[in-house]
């Protein structure tokens, strides 16, 4: 199969046009859409996962869930300042929400504490959200990650109905986000920079005749916005210190930040992800087939009971590199990882309740890739998996058409098997990882279905009180019951069998 089948969908993301171009594509000539949107209800109605049910996720209430970044338009308005977004965490919440790109879902992500000024400008605490953060669906900001806005207004609304609605904001000016991605950032390089949309809440009394940045200070206190910005979000710890994780920079209108968003944003149009799902649901078909299904060779080897049975059933397969899994995994990594290493970030790869083998089998799967992505190859020599890059972002020392070099049947069941427990262990160390959400059913969570791995921020909170700790949600990491079914099958020179 054709490495540009799979691939074409990253040029389509990226075609440039100008912001009303861009809006225009999103919109489409959907009627449905049209009168939806000029409903009152703000409740999202499912139709991203009402597809296949081979790569669908099912609400935990039954149905079709509803994915809150493609199921909602942004529906920018350029002459009035206003849009939609998807309030993440709203104002005054005591606990940390985040949004799964894939699965489209909310998840907890931790509790808040009080915490001192990192920076040390500035005196006293902070503990809780001043403002609702939230998502403007269907954009990606310059970083690739999910465009963000920061909203004033009715903080029960957004507390009550943040779950399942979306919402109307209008724009009244920008901030510069910069984020020290992982340790301490000393110079002005090593921070990444994104632009913050501010808002308030469309037809609120209160924010009627806020147009711009310097209206709205006037109704808020801004200093204690920029304190919870720069602190509320998490900072970074390396052993015992702790080191700011993100800084506020320069504040712009609302035409420049437009403009920016003109220049540096990508909106995902309808056409754009249909597409990318249909690629990307090939090469999830692809992996399923020539890759995890058993070749006859595996399905029938176990059938013959005599060794001489054996040996004469395998020298049919003699010299083909298909027959064995891990064979056919080693060329479709060295091959496909980058195109699934896009598509995961954006496309939701298996059912579990259309099959459920196939699923664990994905969510291995990915870890395996994950943890590539996050710089690390498996060492067959070594039995373990390498860090081969540093956070800095130095290049690998190995190709990878020199991946699994050397592996055998029992390496790679071995990478499969503690993909998953590197993986919490980057997490325990303060590194940036990822972790795997079946139901986000702790006492404070959303109680959704999401059955993905998600990124887990490497941002921790230094709390004022140390006993705060202590009342942090512990999570599972994986779930316990979720096991890899072992391939290790292989042959010896003699053509028998051995696991």
């Amino acid at each position: 199969m054709k490495k540009k089948v799979f691939f074409l969908f990253f040029i389509l993301i990226f075609t440039a046009c100008t912001l009303s171009e861009k809006i225009r594509q999103v919109k489409g000539n959907n009627k449905e859409e049209d009168l939806f949107e000029k409903s009152i209800v703000s409740r999202i109605t499912p139709r991203w996962f009402t597809g296949s049910r081979t790569f669908s996720l099912q609400a935990a209430q039954g149905g079709d869930a509803v994915h809150m970044l493609y199921d909602v338009n942004p529906s920018i308005d350029l002459e009035k300042y206003t849009l939609k977004f998807i309030a993440v965490t709203p104002e005054d919440s005591h606990f940390q929400f985040d949004l799964d790109m894939v699965s489209g879902q909310h998840f907890l992500k931790r509790r808040f504490c009080s915490q001192k000024d990192i920076w040390k400008k500035k005196s006293g605490s902070i503990h809780r959200p001043p403002y609702t953060l939230g998502y403007v669906p269907k954009m990606l900001d310059q970083l690739g990650t999910p465009q963000k806005i920061i909203v004033f207004g009715d903080k029960n609304l957004y507390q009550e109905n943040f779950t399942s609605n979306f919402f109307e904001a209008k724009v009244v000016g920008g901030i510069i986000e910069q984020e020290c991605i992982y340790g301490g950032c000393f110079n002005q390089n090593d921070w990444s920079s994104r632009i913050v949309l501010i808002g308030v809440q469309k037809n609120h009394p209160k924010y009627e005749n806020v147009d711009d940045l310097e209206a709205l200070k006037k109704k808020i206190n801004w200093e204690k916005m920029i304190f919870f910005m720069e602190n509320g979000q998490g900072n970074n710890q390396v052993v015992d210190d702790f080191y700011p994780g993100f800084r506020a920079g320069v504040e712009i209108s609302r035409q420049r930040a437009l403009s920016y968003l003109d220049r540096k944003s990508v909106i995902l149009s309808n056409e754009k992800l249909v597409k990318m799902r249909k690629s990307c649901f090939k090469l999830y078909d692809f992996i399923h087939d020539s890759v995890y299904k058993k070749s006859k060779f595996e399905s029938g080897v176990y059938k013959l009971k005599s060794i001489k049975d054996q040996v004469r059933f395998s020298n049919a397969f003699k010299g083909r590199s298909d027959v064995l899994f891990f064979k056919r995994f080693i060329n479709a990594f060295r091959k496909y990882s980058d195109e699934y290493l896009t598509c995961i970030d954006y496309i939701y790869p298996s059912n579990i309740n259309n099959d459920m083998k196939r699923h664990w089998f994905f969510a291995y799967y990915t870890a395996v890739h994950r943890l590539y992505q996050l710089g690390y190859s498996y060492d067959c020599g070594r039995n373990s998996w390498q860090r081969v890059v540093t956070f800095g972002g130095q290049l690998r020392s190995k190709k990878r058409s020199e991946e699994f070099e050397f592996c055998s049947a029992k390496d790679i069941d071995n990478a499969f098997v503690t993909s998953v427990k590197e993986l919490e262990i980057l997490g325990a160390q303060n590194y940036p990882t990822y972790r795997y959400i079946d139901y986000d059913n702790s006492s404070a969570g959303t109680h959704k279905k999401i059955y993905s791995w998600v990124k887990k921020s490497n941002k921790v909170f230094k709390c004022v009180d140390k006993r705060e700790n202590k009342k942090q949600v512990k999570f599972e990491f994986f779930p316990k019951d979720a096991l890899w079914e072992r391939r290790r099958i292989k042959l010896n020179r003699d053509g028998l069998i051995i696991e």
